[in-house]
């Protein structure tokens, strides 16, 4: 998405009935298209939206999916009272204390819309490299046309929530978990097998991991190629100094099994800001993880966090992002995670 003149399947979300959603980029030739989460309906531009500069509006009479601003804002939580809006980061204001809205289903994001369009230049074209520390990897995996990779998260690796996953639905257009969307990538320019393991468990942080790891990981350690670590979506209490030294301990603990094991490590995508308490060091925990693999040779680090910082930048709202308005992506974060990550792995074999 960001070294590309066509945007395909930008998402977001319209509060209230004249809203509008702020596009990555300028449409500036081509045609716009506008289409339901699902992909099965074209809104028509002059009727249901209109373009103004880099932003879809909503026509008050249009079909535009859109959610009434105290129906997405609430009064009451409609399902964890912890999800409290944050009162100087939301565009609205109110007299009383309000609740995002929450769902882990379908429902969660069928008011979202899916936007593509070109744009006459690309965005950021050096926003992620390649990470050389990684590059071992690559060439073996060229050479022998095989690799087995053992996944190590929390939800976002399990795959909350793509639409083709049970998490996400299995609705149209039935988008796989990014950890699907790596191996075909992979499967398919290298003519290679590659085997997963994703050993991930929802609402983990780095404090389960650790504890678990031998249980979860340690018979697959000595026959993993990658060992893919993502943890820090849970560890909003967690100080950085702590996740250091766990992040260190499921390496150690790799390497100690794999002398010859790569590691790529990957941050976080950022928890919706507009949610009091929710992110915290999120951001934070990247640093940490490059200070990390510095002190490796074959560990790498994908910035999912640089990248979901960046799309802030320009203008994107967290909740756009996402599939349950909180912490999962829907399926445009869902494809962030995994052209991050294997640009990360390829850097200019990407694309």
């Amino acid at each position: 998405i960001w070294n590309s003149d066509e945007i395909i399947g930008e998402t977001g979300v319209v509060i209230g009935e004249e809203g509008a959603i702020q596009l990555l980029g300028h449409p500036t030739h081509g045609r716009v298209e506008v289409k339901n989460i699902f992909g099965d309906v074209l809104y028509e531009e002059g009727v249901d939206y209109t373009v103004e500069g880099n932003k879809v509006k909503r026509i008050i009479d249009g079909n535009l999916p859109y959610f009434e601003v105290d129906e997405y804002f609430r009064k009451e939580p409609n399902a964890h009272i912890i999800l409290k809006a944050n009162p100087e980061s939301i565009e609205f204001s109110f007299p009383e204390q309000r609740y995002i809205y929450f769902s882990e289903g379908v429902d969660g994001f069928n008011k979202y819309i899916s936007i593509s369009y070109q744009v006459d230049q690309v965005l950021c074209e050096d926003l992620i490299v390649g990470d050389k520390r990684l590059q071992a990897f690559v060439e073996t995996l060229k050479e022998t046309k095989r690799a087995n990779l053992l996944l190590y998260g929390d939800s976002i690796t399990v795959g909350c929530n793509a639409t083709g996953t049970v998490y996400g639905g299995n609705v149209s257009p039935y988008l796989p978990d990014w950890n699907t969307l790596v191996k075909l990538y992979l499967e398919k320019k290298y003519s290679a097998e590659i085997k997963v393991s994703n050993q991930a468990v929802g609402g983990w942080s780095t404090i389960e991991a650790v504890d678990n790891f031998e249980k979860k990981c340690g018979e697959a350690l000595s026959s993993t190629d990658l060992f893919c670590i993502g943890f820090g979506a849970n560890d909003i209490l967690t100080e950085l100094a702590q996740y250091k030294q766990r992040i260190k301990i499921l390496i150690d603990g790799y390497l100690q099994a794999n002398p010859n094991g790569n590691v790529l490590l990957y941050s976080t995508l950022l928890p919706n800001n507009q949610a009091i308490g929710w992110r915290t060091n999120h951001a934070l925990f990247e640093q940490v993880l490059l200070d990390v693999a510095a002190e490796y040779k074959r560990v790498g680090v994908a910035k999912i966090s640089t990248v979901f910082l960046w799309l802030e930048a320009q203008g994107k709202p967290t909740r756009d992002l996402l599939a349950n308005s909180i912490n999962h992506p829907n399926d445009f974060g869902v494809r962030v995670y995994a052209q991050t990550l294997l640009k990360t792995l390829l850097g200019e074999e990407f694309l």
